[in-house]
């Protein structure tokens, strides 16, 4: 913990501040209140520990400073004999707590040790609150976007059914009007032909966004060999046709889950990996299984590709974002990911050097009845490596 001790005696500097840098925290120190206020230029310390009577700025008067510039910073204030009523007000003003003087080393550490498992606590209701602000908000676009896939669906419908018939229509009359000399007929087909590719990519889209939203009937979870998944991804796939290395590293892995469902995990990925690489030289892609953790299956699937930039790195995840052109991607693919293996009990995320390349890992729980050793060196090969 990083602790700044406020006093202006030296002594406690040589005694307090020597005793919690032996307990393992790093110690700053000021001799008075101005002095600990100016030191927030260095960053705001974990836990403050000032004695109540100071030149320049007191204990009091520093409690209510230090609050204003970092609220969040715990106060702890020690206070001689009579001081108490000093002390009241001070955790009226926002103090923590505070010890009298002469200091029993193992009552501070006590308290050191409450205020971190607060701050452990409150960081902890502080990522559940963000994972369920996310859920909440997935949620609601998730409704949306059922109800906006709805409403395209039955005018996309309707164009489909129409464009066929004029097909139908001008087919036979096609010949006809070429005879009769009348112009236009092949730009009228091309047309219709333009049509036609427009309404599958809208259809595409739809789909996509039934997907993200859930609106399919799920089927019922079973036993699954994640190679094999991986297997019918590459199948479906064709990596080596595109001229790029496959290495693959499988072990038998089973998993409990929708096969059909991981199988468009990895084909999701593979696709970006494939993009990525984009006709480089060279290019490369590693596919593996393996556990690392008891209990754990990991699938890993890594390129050299172009990687992600790290200004896009806190988005991969979001519904609708893509860096892709507009007939490449709905931006909804590896939102669709996360959803799934999240629904597998699972976790998904990615390792990525700009330029370089990118690893992204789907970490699962292993099947009923599996019981896997860990593999030490899959854990750094999934942590580290890049394909150079």
């Amino acid at each position: 913990m990083n602790i700044l001790l406020v006093d202006d005696e030296d002594i406690i500097h040589r005694t307090l501040g020597v005793f919690l840098a032996r307990s393992g925290h790093l110690v700053r120190r000021a001799q008075n209140g101005m002095e600990a206020l100016r030191s927030l230029g260095k960053g705001i310390p974990d836990l403050v520990i000032s004695d109540i009577k100071m030149p320049t700025m007191d204990g009091l008067e520093l409690v209510e400073e230090f609050k204003r510039r970092a609220p969040a910073t715990p106060i702890v204030l020690i206070t001689g004999h009579g001081d108490e009523g000093t002390a009241a007000a001070a955790l009226h003003k926002g103090a923590y707590d505070y010890l009298r003087k002469p200091v029993r080393l193992e009552e501070l550490l006590s308290l050191i040790e409450r205020i971190e498992e607060r701050k452990q606590l409150v960081q902890s209701l502080m990522l559940e609150q963000a994972k369920h602000s996310q859920s909440q908000r997935l949620l609601t676009l998730g409704t949306l976007a059922a109800g906006l896939a709805h409403e395209i669906n039955n005018p996309v419908t309707a164009i489909c059914g129409n464009l066929q018939n004029l097909r139908e229509i001008l087919k036979p009359l096609a010949p006809h009007l070429h005879t009769a000399g009348v112009e236009g007929v092949d730009d009228l087909s091309e047309s219709l032909d333009g049509i036609a590719t427009g309404t599958e990519r809208v259809k595409h889209i739809v789909q996509q966004i039934q997907i993200f939203a859930r609106t399919q009937t799920r089927q019922a979870p079973g036993r699954v060999d994640l190679a094999a998944c991986l297997e019918q991804s590459l199948n479906q796939i064709e990596v080596e046709q595109e001229g790029i290395l496959l290495e693959k590293r499988f072990e038998q892995q089973i998993v409990e889950g929708v096969g059909q469902e991981l199988t468009q995990v990895f084909i999701c990925i593979l696709q970006n990996a494939l993009q990525a690489i984009d006709g480089r030289s060279g290019g490369r892609i590693i596919v593996e299984t393996f556990s690392h953790e008891a209990g754990w299956i990991t699938a890993a699937i890594t390129d050299n590709g172009s990687g992600i930039a790290d200004e896009n790195a806190d988005r991969v995840f979001d519904p609708f974002f893509t860096t892709k052109g507009p007939d490449k991607g709905t931006g909804l693919g590896l939102a669709i990911c996360q959803s799934i293996i999240a629904e597998h009990g699972g976790h998904i995320g990615f390792n990525s050097r700009s330029g370089q390349g990118c690893q992204f890992w789907v970490r699962l729980p292993c099947g009923r009845g599996e019981q896997i050793a860990p593999h030490q060196q899959s854990l750094q090969r999934c942590s580290n490596e890049i394909v150079q």
